[in-house]
């Protein structure tokens, strides 16, 4: 995926949140609750899950990454 796309990607994934956000709003009785994250307590649960979630998704990444940058091999080459 080159860069333009990516940047295509992210706005039209931008957009469709925004989208999703602005309808719950208006409606009476949308599919999330929004008001819940009014809730301090339940605010930083899900910020502490966000970060315990994130980080088995990160060592994945890195450990994928890693054998390819020290042996300068490309990705595709990791089978031969």
């Amino acid at each position: 995926m080159d860069v333009g796309q990516h940047d295509r990607v992210r706005r039209a994934s931008t957009r469709l949140l925004t989208a999703f956000v602005v309808i719950e709003l208006r409606q009476r009785a949308p599919l999330v609750r929004l008001d819940i994250f009014r809730v301090r307590t339940l605010r930083a649960a899900n910020l502490t899950m966000l970060l315990v979630a994130s980080g088995p998704f990160a060592m994945f990444f890195f450990n994928w990454k890693l054998p390819f940058g020290r042996t300068g091999r490309a990705p595709s080459a990791a089978t031969a």
